[in-house]
């Protein structure tokens, strides 16, 4: 490499390429016309542009403040180095695109591009074009996204400084006053880009392995196939960039190794499918590696006191395409093309298994499932051997093999064992997918991107605590349950609140002496006349008047244990202001599966402590609001429940609906039934 100059920007855009910086800085004194617009090529094997808003931001503000101190002063800001190949009188840039094209996109919102170097790509023709017209907000691929965001970003800041600051001013200074280390190489240009980069975390193993396989595509193959293979590669993570395929297909969708480039994946995964073949021992140390996120993360230790290897899967690759590196290795005739090969395989088979919704379903699952493999991406890498090897009936035998795990009684589940909880989640996941799966009017996804960050629990359909109640809740619970509250005292209404939830489950009962409630609502309901189910007329009870006496909102002593039914009763002091109300009801297991539905961590504590008529109120609530934002642009701010949790708050799942506001044994057996028959629909296929 050369030795290092300084040039300031305005060098970079109309400079000599063949000059050194002292000619240069002599031509543009004696004549400007000998002087011409330097164009910068960014080769097919660089990232593209990557830079975060914060990124951005930091940069901008940095000359804005050193501008304001020092611009009558004459010092100079020095960016980070420039490193450059100059090649059939080209300008190769080796080092420093991010800094470069923000520099570019700074001083086109301040001069409208006047006088600018120009930036080319050999690939990715479209981010060239974005670069040209300013205005333009196409977001299709990562680089177009960044950009527009970088846009976004400049824009703001200089809003939020005011009319009156000197933008002028600022972009005449940029090109004068701020420089950049200048390195020209005389090396192969890809060879000092590993140089560079191998030891910087900013580019990924992806990035480095498509610098290798492009590289060796040069020499063996025509111009035309190297681009070819880079607008694919381009598809291919633009792909990868879209949720709902990743998070269906990926079990560690959230992995930091994953932010940089989500195409690493790919090469993750051709690692673990090719294991068994393999001479290397990559596998077992990836595993490590994870393993040691995994742990630092969980004892919360300090990641920068763990010594990784960031390059770990780019160097696998580097020793299959360089065998001297390794003299035990066999030397393998167009390695990269048998790399590219097998990421156009892998990617292949998992969008034939996206597009394919069966597939979709039962893999995404799998992947997503918290019970099962413990090591999911060795059984997803094991299914894409199996895919490769088998004809499609024998690679769905294979497949629903994998889900063997669900080989317990579900009835026995419970959610007062720790150890159900997991399972639990899993059955009522596959239930909320089987639900779409058998829809024959419409075929949805389930959108396994919403278990992305696995916050997800699971709620009681009739709440398991008590819970204090003030004057608020009581008049809220009160309009849920159709009483008119007018001219009545809170006594009163917690009064025609126990005599409701009463009768909803005298409605509900069967005929059996032991379905009988024992709190004294339901007997005088008995004896003032309840309709049953097997009497055509009102039976009334013959016993004693006296059970006919007022009624009053019951103590904590009066509630009997066995109780139906929720049911209110009045504080200690018995102001009747505030009170208790008891969740009792008729189902044998409360924490059994038929009184558990799936919900996000967020909804969950919403829902928290509430009885089931409050619950439904509330969904009923998130639908309307869900109709209204349907057109949302950011779909994963709102709210999501699962479609087979909104059945079974809506009583979708009971055959006759005696009671709509309480939760009861025979509603829990009939949500049971339905979560049985669609796990054998789908288990058994």
């Amino acid at each position: 490499m050369n030795e290092p100059s300084l040039r300031s920007i305005s060098q970079l855009c109309n400079a000599l390429t063949n000059a050194s910086p002292c000619q240069q800085h002599k031509k543009q004194e004696t004549s400007s016309s000998s002087s011409c617009k330097i164009t910068y090529l960014i080769p097919t094997y660089q990232r593209g542009y990557r830079w975060t808003t914060l990124q951005v931001h930091q940069l901008v503000d940095d000359l804005w403040k050193f501008y304001m101190e020092n611009q009558k002063s004459g010092k100079w800001y020095c960016l980070q180095p420039l490193v450059i190949k100059i090649e059939n009188g080209k300008n190769i840039v080796i080092d420093g695109q991010q800094r470069l094209t923000t520099i570019f996109i700074l001083l086109q919102i301040l001069n409208n591009g006047n006088d600018l170097f120009s930036l080319e790509y050999e690939s990715r023709e479209g981010t060239k074009n974005l670069l040209m017209y300013p205005k333009s907000e196409d977001t299709t691929t990562p680089d177009n996204f960044h950009i527009v965001q970088a846009r976004k970003t400049i824009s703001a800041y200089f809003n939020n400084l005011g009319n009156e600051c000197d933008l002028d001013g600022f972009a005449n200074w940029i090109m004068d006053y701020v420089k950049v280390i200048w390195y020209e190489t005389q090396k192969d240009h890809y060879k000092e880009f590993l140089d560079l980069n191998t030891g910087k975390i900013a580019l990924s193993n992806a990035e480095l392995i498509k610098a290798l396989i492009l590289n060796l595509l040069i020499t063996e193959k025509d111009k035309a196939y190297v681009q070819e293979v880079s607008h694919e590669w381009d598809a291919i993570e633009q792909t990868l960039q879209d949720d709902d395929f990743w998070c269906f297909a990926n079990p560690d969708a959230n992995a930091e190794r994953f932010f940089a480039t989500r195409i690493d994946f790919i090469f993750e995964m051709i690692l673990r499918k090719d294991q068994p073949q393999s001479p290397h021992t990559y596998l077992k140390e990836l595993d490590k590696e994870i393993e040691k996120r995994l742990y630092f993360k969980n004892t919360e230790i300090i990641e920068d006191e763990v010594k990784l290897n960031p390059y770990f899967i780019f160097q696998v690759f580097q020793e299959f395409c360089n065998p001297s590196i390794d003299k035990s290795a066999t030397k393998i005739d167009n390695p990269a093309t048998k790399i590219w090969d097998d990421v156009r395989a892998i990617f292949r088979t998992i969008q034939n298994w996206y597009d394919d919704l069966e597939l979709y379903h039962r893999i995404g699952f799998l992947m997503n499932c918290r019970s099962g493999s413990k090591n999911k991406l060795n059984t997803l890498a094991m299914l894409l051997s199996n895919s490769q090897k088998y004809e499609k009936d024998r690679f769905f035998t294979s497949l629903m093999n994998e889900f063997c795990f669900f080989n317990k009684d579900i009835s026995n589940l419970s959610y007062s064992k720790n150890n159900d909880h997991d399972q639990i989640i899993d059955i009522l996941l596959l239930f909320n997918i089987g639900i779409l799966m058998r829809q024959t009017h419409e075929r949805s996804r389930y959108p396994f991107r919403m278990h992305k960050d696995g916050k997800w629990t699971l709620e009681h359909i009739h709440a398991k605590n008590e819970r204090k109640i003030n004057k608020e809740d009581i008049d809220n619970l009160a309009k849920l349950l159709q009483i008119n509250i007018e001219n009545k005292d809170t006594e009163n209404i917690i009064i025609e609140m126990n005599k409701r939830f009463s009768e909803g489950y005298q409605a509900t009962k069967g005929t059996a002496t032991q379905d009988n409630c024992p709190c004294k609502y339901c007997k005088q309901e008995v004896h003032q006349g309840i309709k049953n189910d097997n009497a055509d007329e009102t039976h009334l009870n013959d016993e004693d008047d006296s059970q006919c006496t007022p009624l009053t909102v019951p103590s904590k002593s009066e509630i009997p244990p066995d109780l139906k039914h929720p049911l209110i009763a009045k504080d200690e002091a018995g102001s009747g202001q505030q009170g208790t109300i008891y969740f009792l009801t008729d189902q044998k297991d409360i924490n059994g599966i038929e009184n558990m539905a799936l919900l996000g961590n967020c909804e969950n504590s919403i829902f928290n402590n509430k009885i089931y008529l409050e619950k439904r109120s509330k969904l009923i609530d998130w639908e309307k609001n869900e109709k209204q934002e349907e057109n949302s642009e950011n779909q994963d701010k709102r709210r999501f429940v699962p479609l087979a949790t909104k059945m079974v708050f809506f009583k979708q799942f009971s055959p006759t609906i005696d009671c709509p506001f309480l939760w009861t044994a025979k509603d829990g057996d009939y949500y049971l039934s339905a979560i049985k028959d669609v796990l054998a629909y789908i288990l058994s296929k």
